[in-house]
């Protein structure tokens, strides 16, 4: 094992520890092993932006808001509803550009005009301001005869300016994703183990899949590792340049979804080292996205404020897959219990002697003095118990095991289909199930014996086989002679 690793073991091993957990070293091993291995395409895409700190696996940046408004995602919304009541059937997407360069406080560029001409407005100029950029979308729409329009553009255009003095980290060490509701806001995420936190090992499935990263900020006078408070925590899940961005938990009042994902998308991009184009959708789409695992699936079921993205300018993934079934704590199997992180406290949790899965009461297959689970095992038909899944193959309709199949059954040299012996046609020392045995051989009506089909000869007489045959004609030309 690596130093790096070791180094993370041990600290995993110390935080469960200090949070009342049980655990093993080498389960935890097996977890930290598994992440890395699946997070290898993520971290050797983060590795290449110049903040990477290979020993932590993390990038650290400060906040830097650069006078960004933190308060326009609210005043837009507000703006859209307003959108939405003069008429339901316009296309409020290019509010999305209008959003996030209002965030920058900047004007309007000329990858923002390929942004809005790629949602279908064909507006928008580049070095434009951007209020005039809304403003002459909204008269292009009919938006600016609502009675609100006034109130809510100035609100939106003259906002307050934000700062905030915090860093951000952006991770891939799984003691930050045991870590990752370490903090003062309330999250389902959490490994603490007293309240109601139902996907306790949600970050482990997080940890151990090969798309996720954990965002979160801390005091900048403090450090980032156990037990510092994280002071907002976002999961982000990225694959091929579809980005989708979680919801966001925090202890203060400020909304950084969208500086964070701001920050996120410069982070890929300039790894990526391509330009930092990005168009955000107007919500995820689901077909697109598989959660597996443990996890609670915020981004599916009921955050309005969780956000896909593109990468304009690349190839984009068809789908994304975000979490994994977790590992237990403990025995290192596979937990499906996302209320626990060590799955071997729970009653009647066994162990599978094939996989070394965990295997739960009823679902536990005995074998004399050995478990099992369902997906290890096959019943064999013939002699009523369990076996090996890959020693019990299909004969017939039925399920059969190898030690069944050498004792009691052949193979039919025709056809390959294992036969009972019992059943079995025996000719020429093969061995025929009935069907192919009667495709090649026939009765010789006179012998009564069997022969190759095409070794038969059809007579008035019926059948025969040559030498009955011969002894017919014989036997016939011996009266002709004696007539």
């Amino acid at each position: 094992m690596s130093a790096l690793r070791k180094n993370i073991v041990d600290q995993c091993c110390y935080i469960l520890q200090q949070e009342g957990w049980s655990r093993t070293e080498s389960a935890i091993k097996t977890i930290v092993d598994t992440s890395f291995e699946n997070k290898e395409k993520l971290r050797e895409m983060l590795s290449r932006h110049p903040e990477w700190d290979n020993d932590t696996m993390r990038i650290i940046v400060p906040v830097e808001t650069n006078g960004e408004r933190l308060d326009v995602p609210e005043k837009m919304d507000g703006f859209r509803y307003m959108c939405h009541r003069v008429s339901a059937a316009i296309d409020v997407s290019p509010l999305e550009i209008f959003e996030s360069v209002l965030i920058r406080g900047g004007v309007v560029t000329s990858e923002d005009c390929d942004a809005l001409h790629s949602a279908g407005y064909n507006g928008g100029k580049k070095g434009q301001k951007i209020g005039r950029a809304i403003n002459a979308w909204a008269v292009s729409c009919g938006v600016n005869i609502h009675k609100e329009y006034n109130w809510r553009f100035n609100a939106l255009i003259n906002g307050g300016l934000n700062t905030t003095d915090r860093i951000a980290i952006l991770s891939l060490n799984p003691v930050d994703f045991f870590m990752a509701s370490h903090g003062a806001f309330d999250s389902c995420h959490s490994i603490d183990r007293d309240g109601d936190h139902a996907y306790r090992s949600g970050n482990l499935s997080y940890m151990m899949d090969g798309t996720t990263m954990v965002f979160f900020t801390v005091d900048p006078n403090k450090s980032a590792d156990y037990p510092t408070n994280r002071i907002d925590r976002i999961f982000y899940h990225f694959d091929s340049g579809l980005l989708i961005q979680g919801r966001l938990y925090t202890e203060t009042k400020e909304d950084i979804h969208a500086v964070s994902r701001a920050m996120v998308c410069k982070i890929i991009a300039n790894c990526l080292n391509v330009p930092n184009l990005w168009l955000k959708h107007t919500k995820i789409d689901t077909d697109r996205v598989e959660s597996v695992g443990n996890n609670y699936p915020d981004y599916i079921n009921n955050a309005k404020e969780c956000v896909m993205c593109t990468l304009q300018g690349s190839e984009t993934s068809e789908k994304i897959r975000i979490g994994c079934t977790a590992l237990c704590i403990s025995c290192g199997g596979f937990n499906h219990e996302s209320n626990v992180l060590d799955c071997c406290e729970s009653d009647g949790c066994l162990e599978c002697e094939n996989c070394h899965d965990s295997v739960y009461g009823d679902d536990a297959i005995w074998d004399g003095d050995y478990v099992y689970c369902e997906n290890c095992v096959e019943y064999c038909d013939h002699c009523d118990s369990y076996k090996l899944k890959y020693d019990v193959r299909e004969v017939g309709r039925k399920k059969v095991c190898d030690d069944c199949l050498e004792e009691d059954f052949v193979k039919c040299v025709s056809c390959d289909e294992y036969v009972k012996k019992d059943n079995a046609y025996t000719h020429s020392d093969n061995s025929y199930c009935e069907d192919c045995f009667h495709d090649e051989y026939a009765m010789c009506d006179e012998c009564e014996e069997y022969f190759c089909r095409e070794d038969l000869l059809e007579t008035e007489n019926g059948m025969l086989c040559q030498e009955c045959y011969d002894a017919k004609v014989a036997k016939q030309s011996l009266k002709l002679a004696i007539v």
